[in-house]
């Protein structure tokens, strides 16, 4: 504690400087010191006269300036294994970092005093995720901020952030590169007693990732709730921002609409649904960090999602272990086996389905034997090139090209020049970013090759013709389609799909999205919520139980069916081709011979 104040008052004496914070490493080798009104952080190593002696007297040793981007560093921390700093920054305007101090669960506590509230305070936790540089480094070089109210936080890419408004709820800073695991808090909000100290009101927020937040769809206020009741939770993985997420925002609109109706219309067997929503914006990482935190701190009893297969790839062995009902729409055929996942269902279409149609339909009706097959970068898109070679073959085709392009390449011209090299006659485009596949289509009309393109049902969304340079670039595309989706010889919808349209029209924009990623969403939380009433309990294996005996479930996107050793639900007569530019209330026409 002496050294400590030698060399806070060392800072104070020589450089007019405030030392307002200092620690020791765990070994006692160093100090870390702040310099809050240049702002900087320092460490001060006793021994070492490498870089500049310190100016206290009969102190042996150096000051390193480490970081010298602050606007006023107010805390400083070690992690509990030693190997990474933390700091937390002050913002410019209001409010100020007032301590922080790391747990032997790696979390780091912060407390932030507000600006016009004594002794307001709100406190985050950070999880770094990985145990940082060896020091003397300091390893706090990429952060995120993350607020569940829009512009109330601020991003630092080069420092560990401060909210700039006091005693903001649902917010967290994380810390490290790269952010492996970010975990929610409480958030205490203070109110002032007469002795003026701080009494704590302790209650429970939801953390939004990435630049989300969590919604708790059209939920009424608690004190309207039924007493001794508690919500439904159900928790939402998926891409809803970033180039992967024009199936998650198509999705996320029929599962918003969804948990609006059962609230509205009276709850589930008794129990308002309480709806958190996680971004991953695409990120496998993003998807892992959301899946823990609504396990583990949130308590949900069901999830939805991913259904961007790499992040449910990654997620499901976490949900496997929480025994945490899934219902997700991930392609790729691995992620669904009742013996690995029996807690995994999946109510959209496999890969294997998507494929059967769309090289059935090039080979087989088109008569092209040729194939470029073309895909993102992602782990769906690697595994549908895969498996489209070796389907294709199976069906006497080639593929005589393929190429794995990153979802934000913004020119394809050599990855389409070089497929038109290879003679190919047709493309297979396997890719969920309506960016890249409008950007592919592009492409093709400016090479001047009219091939058909076929493939990911992505192709035949609203957001790809927005983004056309001309709607002629929409011709000769067929898309993966779904019967019970798509407008039959006299130009109509199914029954049910032409009424459940009629109820979201002015509700829900098709003009950009497509009806199945709506129709998706909107049973999927139907299905979780008729096997909490089914079961009259929320027990995540009552949940398991429930769907393992669903037979014949009329969804609005499916007729859905699953046994115990059958988790694929949706039924391969439902898959099958449609002309993309027939677009129409995000639906389309059957393709001629499909």
């Amino acid at each position: 504690m002496e050294w400590m104040g030698l060399f806070a008052d060392c800072f104070h004496r020589t450089a007019n400087r405030l030392g307002e914070w200092a620690i020791c490493s765990g070994a006692g080798q160093r100090l870390y010191c702040l310099d809050s009104c240049a702002p900087a952080i320092y460490r001060i190593v006793p021994a070492d006269d490498v870089v500049q002696p310190c100016p206290v007297e009969g102190v042996i040793g150096s000051i390193h300036r480490m970081r010298e981007d602050l606007i006023v560093s107010n805390s400083i921390a070690r992690s509990h294994c030693d190997r990474t700093m933390y700091s937390a920054d002050t913002s410019a305007r209001t409010g100020r970092s007032g301590g922080s101090a790391a747990g032997a669960d790696g979390c780091l506590w912060n407390v932030g005093n507000g600006a016009g509230q004594p002794l307001a305070a709100s406190i985050f936790t950070v999880v770094p995720g990985v145990k940082g540089l060896p020091e003397p480094a300091f390893a706090g070089r990429k952060a995120a901020l993350m607020s569940a109210q829009a512009g109330l936080g601020k991003l630092r890419p080069e420092a560990i952030g401060m909210l700039e408004l006091p005693a903001i709820a649902n917010a967290a800073i994380a810390a490290g590169a790269p952010i492996v695991e970010v975990m929610a808090c409480p958030t205490m909000h203070p109110t002032a007693t007469k002795t003026g100290r701080a009494q704590m009101e302790l209650t429970r927020r939801s953390l939004f990732a990435g630049t989300a937040a969590v919604t708790a769809a059209s939920l009424p206020p608690r004190a309207g709730r039924a007493a001794g009741t508690e919500p439904v939770r159900i928790g939402w993985l998926q891409a809803i921002t970033g180039p992967n997420s024009a199936a998650g925002n198509g999705f996320d609109r029929g599962i918003n609409f969804a948990v609006s109706e059962i609230n509205a219309s009276g709850s589930v067997a008794g129990r308002h649904i309480e709806l958190m929503t996680r971004d991953t914006q695409g990120d496998p990482t993003k998807a892992v960090n959301g899946a823990q935190e609504l396990i583990s701190r949130q308590k949900v009893h069901a999830i939805i999602g991913p259904s961007n297969s790499g992040e449910t790839l990654a997620v499901a062995p976490i949900l496997r272990r929480a025994d945490m009902p899934n219902i997700h729409a991930g392609t790729v055929d691995g992620l669904i086996d009742p013996i690995k996942f029996p807690n995994a269902f999946r109510t959209g279409a496999s890969n294997a389905q998507w494929q059967e149609s769309a090289n059935r339909y090039l080979v087989t009706v088109l008569k092209k034997k040729d194939i470029a097959v073309i895909g993102d970068n992602s782990g769906y898109g690697t595994a549908a090139v895969q498996d489209s070679v070796s389907d294709l073959e199976r069906r006497g085709g080639k593929a005589v090209y393929t190429g794995l392009v990153d979802l934000t390449a913004p020119d394809l011209t050599v990855d389409l020049t070089r497929a038109r090299s290879s003679g190919a006659e047709a493309i297979l485009a396997w890719s969920a970013s309506s960016g890249l596949l409008a950007r592919l289509l592009n492409t093709r009309a400016q090479i001047g090759w009219n091939v058909p393109v076929a493939g990911h049902p992505s192709l035949g969304s609203g957001d790809v013709s927005h983004l056309l340079d001309n709607q002629d670039n929409w011709k000769n595309v067929i898309q993966v389609g779904f019967r019970t989706c798509c407008f039959g010889p006299d130009g109509k919808l199914p029954a049910d799909q032409t009424a459940f349209v009629a109820k979201i029209i002015g509700k829900i924009n098709l003009s950009d999205t497509s009806l199945w990623w709506v129709a998706w969403g909107y049973d999927a939380v139907h299905l979780i919520a008729d096997a909490v009433a089914g079961k009259n309990s929320s027990d995540k294996q009552a949940i398991i139980e429930y769907i393992n005996t669903v037979t014949n479930y009329h969804g609005i996107y499916g007729h859905y069916n699953f046994t115990p050793l059958q988790h694929n639900g949706y039924p391969d007569e439902d898959v099958v081709m449609s002309v993309s530019n027939s677009f129409r209330n995000g639906a389309y026409t059957v393709a001629p011979g499909a």
